[in-house]
């Protein structure tokens, strides 16, 4: 998580579930580094290959 000071935190590690399915043909060709296709079908989990990142918001509209 990236605090509003710059401070950078690690909230967890390995597995994190914070994502649903994905489509395996997008997958590939992310993984490829190839152009990504139309994701027509949600039958891949990909979360063993993305990173996630969270940036803290004040809520209530008070934050940038």
């Amino acid at each position: 998580m990236l605090a509003k000071d710059g401070t950078v935190y690690l909230i967890g590690h390995c597995r994190a579930n914070h994502a649903g399915k994905g489509d395996s043909t997008v997958l590939q060709a992310f993984i490829g580094d190839k152009p990504l296709p139309r994701a027509p079908t949600a039958d891949k989990d990909g979360k063993s290959h993305f990173y996630s990142g969270e940036c803290e918001n004040l809520g209530g509209g008070h934050g940038p």
